[in-house]
């Protein structure tokens, strides 16, 4: 019985001896998690909306710091809104687990992924970050610099700010942008984006047309371009300009038609305002005089003559407008052409004498306007007043405006014998008589 008992103490002996010398040589089972932590793929960057290169791989390790194999890791997107591909891994022999993280579609957010794995009553985590880097340039807008005013040919007061995302609204740096203007110049016309996204022009200088102007900023691979505009102001009026049509030829005695405007401009020809001067209208050249409103007050940057009207001899005329401090403005050559019939002259034909049925000197008249131009085309009648025949009394002025009835016969009794010349149809022109003394052969 006692040597029985030896063996198995001896077998017991064995056996605990096999047991620790397994656990001192490492290949007892592991014991549960204890800790986890992230073997490779930490601190990667990639284009937002894509797969890191690399996967994430944690490892969990006991108390002992032994691997624990067979074990199930958790992955959890934390911030940044992207995504893991299972969600969840065994670990291997080698206590890891491994898992591929999509990246959200965000520069701004932080991209952080949390690897987790229950540690008995305590659930044990490590954290995972990533950088997100934008996607191509995909469109451009404006971020400031359109809307501001200056005076034609200076410069605006801002530059022109703009900026480049890509198609998920992220900045893109590093993009050469390029600043174009329709009209002036601009100094500085390709700028590179900052970290922001952001590119800045130079100095936009207006061009010497008054008005909206525009300019773009466009980048490569970007379809379409971000549009600017400022309004260019007129600058100071330096000269007078006419600024409606003249008429080239006008009737003396009349007004012009359509009234002339005269303006204030620039020195680029724009038009502006030069409020309270008075504009003048004088002849510079001709043989006519004006009537009518010829000063003028400006308002508004116009001076409208609506009354102004020429008088005078029949030739070309010019009309110059002017005003203080201001370079004048000069019409073309404007033809004064004969006016409306205004009276009737006496030629010859008058106060004569000779016997009774005598044939007298036939009498002559010449149709003017009121500026004594002689009228061609005025029909005249010619009537006996007391005694005599008239021969072809309706006769049409010639290019002289001169008249005259084919003959004049004196009657048959002696005395004055009289003889009228009147316009047809006219009331305003004064007709004239012609007279002659008949006495008895």
């Amino acid at each position: 019985m006692k040597t029985r008992r030896a063996s198995w103490a001896l077998v017991a002996c064995a056996t605990a001896a096999a047991t620790l010398l397994a656990c001192d040589d490492g290949t007892a089972p592991a014991g549960p998690p204890a800790a986890i932590s992230v073997v490779s793929g930490n601190d990667q960057q990639a284009v937002v909306a894509t797969t890191l290169a690399q996967p994430i791989a944690v490892k969990v390790l006991d108390a002992q710091d032994r691997p624990v194999p067979g074990v199930l890791v958790t992955f959890h997107v934390t911030s940044g809104g992207g995504s893991v591909a299972l969600g969840a891994a065994d670990t291997d022999g080698d206590g890891v687990a491994r898992e591929f993280w999509t990246l959200g579609t965000s520069t701004s957010a932080a991209q952080a992924l949390e690897a987790r794995v229950s540690g008995g009553a305590t659930l044990l985590s490590t954290t995972v970050t990533a950088t997100a880097q934008p996607a191509p340039p995909a469109s451009i807008t404006v971020v400031s610099g359109s809307g501001q005013s200056a005076t034609v040919a200076s410069a605006l007061g801002a530059p022109l700010v703009a900026r480049v995302d890509d198609h998920h609204g992220n900045p893109v740096p590093g993009v050469v942008v390029t600043f174009a203007v329709a009209t002036g110049s601009m100094a500085g016309a390709a700028a590179t984006t900052s970290a922001n996204g952001l590119a800045t022009s130079g100095t936009w200088t207006l061009g010497t047309v008054a008005g909206t102007q525009s300019a773009t900023a466009s980048a490569p691979g970007v379809s379409g371009t971000a549009g600017f505009t400022a309004t260019a102001n007129a600058s100071a009026a330096t000269k007078l300009l006419i600024a409606s049509a003249v008429q080239s030829a006008i009737a003396s005695g009349t007004r012009f038609f359509p009234e002339i405007v005269v303006r204030a401009y620039d020195q680029h020809n724009n038009a502006t305002t030069h409020e309270g001067a008075v504009v003048m209208a004088s002849l510079s050249s001709g043989n006519a005089v004006l009537a009518g409103q010829t000063q003028v007050t400006l308002a508004a940057g116009s001076a409208v003559f609506p009354t102004l009207e020429v008088w005078g001899q029949v030739g070309t005329v010019t009309v110059q407008f002017s005003a203080t401090g201001l370079i004048p403005t000069t019409t073309g050559s404007v033809t004064v052409t004969p006016g409306i019939p205004a009276q009737l002259h006496k030629v010859s034909g008058d106060a004569q004498s000779d016997t009774t049925n005598a044939h007298l000197n036939p009498p002559v008249v010449r149709m003017t306007d009121a500026s004594g131009n002689p009228l061609g085309g005025v029909t005249i009648i010619f009537e006996v007043v007391t005694q005599g025949i008239v021969a072809g009394g309706t006769q049409v002025t010639n290019a002289d405006g001169l008249a005259s009835p084919t003959s004049w016969r004196a009657g048959a009794s002696p005395g004055t014998h009289t003889l009228r010349a009147r316009q047809d149809n006219s009331a305003g022109v004064q007709p004239v008589t012609f007279s002659a003394t008949i006495t008895t052969p």
